[in-house]
């Protein structure tokens, strides 16, 4: 929430101080004691109330000057693009904020007597959502807040691209990646250890929307499992495997099994890279199609981010593919191979 210590109250003339209990007019954003506000009964401005009137701090004039955030409040240089608090998209000026009463210490907005009667005539599409993210905001929630361990500034660009719009696309601990990122640029190398991409192979990048490498590294492990098919097959006497010894196909599922472990030791070593690779592509193709900023941010956080639905699709049309091919191509023998499992009829 705006921070109002140092202000002051229009009835009692005192400035706020931190533990204050304040309130704000529903109409123009004017903050007061609760008492005070009660005791007047009504907004000391509010014959001024319209369109045009908007409450402004005493240092309005510096903190449009300086390029205010509009979501935290942080003076930015007037140069940023993104807060270099919390990675918001700056506009030119800073948005006029639509306040509700609310208590000082950033607790759920109360509306009381005085509210209540003040905002009876307001129009039903009064928007409070500028507010309430302005309350909300945390710069902790943030990959840029006081408190994050990465020391990145939203407004530095990585492959040409912001940091800020990095931590839109990425979503979910992007933190670490900015870090990882950061660290890859600077080091100007491509390999940064995965643990997820080497155990989890083509599962990790569809869970992370990089359908390149998804598509690479899973037809990759479809390949490898080709040999054990055709044993399968050989086993129930398919008529596709006649020409093939028992030899040479443990042979081959031996070399299926080294290269499968090569693919995971790859997909290990570069996922990291390779996934930033995609995520630049896909930000870069937003970034043509939405030249506005703020709408670049949300279309940003929607095509980005992570897919557990697409993980639970990749998963079962695997295990389609590998038992339809089964039922279709096995041979009559079939309860040799319930032997060979360790499960004789």
């Amino acid at each position: 929430m705006y921070d109002f210590t140092g202000c002051e109250c229009p009835v009692c003339h005192q400035l706020f101080r931190p533990d204050d209990d304040l309130v704000v007019c529903p109409d123009c954003g004017t903050p007061y004691h609760r008492a005070c506000y009660e005791k007047a009964g009504r907004c000391v401005y509010s014959a001024s109330h319209g369109p045009d009137f908007a409450w402004a701090p005493p240092h309005k004039a510096a903190a449009e000057a300086a390029h205010v955030c509009s979501v935290c409040g942080t003076e930015n240089p007037a140069e940023n693009r993104y807060c270099k608090n919390c990675g918001a998209p700056m506009s030119g000026q800073p948005e006029k904020r639509r306040p509700v009463a609310a208590h000082a210490s950033g607790a759920a907005p109360q509306e009381n007597a005085a509210s209540k009667n003040s905002a009876a005539g307001k129009d039903a599409s009064f928007d409070y959502s500028q507010l309430y993210r302005s309350a909300t905001a945390s710069p902790e929630s943030s990959p840029f807040g006081a408190n994050a361990y990465v020391a990145i500034d939203p407004n530095e660009s990585m492959d040409g691209i912001p940091a800020a719009e990095w931590a839109a696309y990425i979503g979910p601990s992007s933190r670490i990646y900015l870090m990882i990122f950061k660290q890859m640029e600077v080091l100007r190398h491509k390999i940064s250890f995965s643990f997820s991409a080497m155990l989890f192979g083509p599962f990790y990048y569809i869970y992370r929307k990089a359908w390149k490498p998804a598509l690479f590294f899973g037809l990759l492990a479809c390949l490898t499992r080709v040999p054990m098919f055709l044993s399968v097959l050989q086993i129930t006497d398919s008529a596709l495997t006649a020409g093939l010894s028992a030899v040479l196909l443990e042979n081959l599922q031996r070399a299926a099994g080294m290269i499968n472990y090569a693919l995971m030791f790859v997909s290990g070593m570069y996922g990291f890279y390779l996934y930033k690779k995609s995520a630049a592509e896909q930000i870069r193709r937003i970034q043509q199609q939405y030249p506005d900023t703020q709408k670049r941010s949300y279309v940003l956080n929607a095509q980005g981010g992570t897919s557990i639905g697409a993980v639970i699709a990749l998963f079962l049309g695997f295990m389609a593919l590998i038992y339809i091919g089964m039922f279709l191509f096995m041979g009559p023998n079939v309860n040799a191979l319930v032997s060979a499992l360790g499960y004789p009829l």
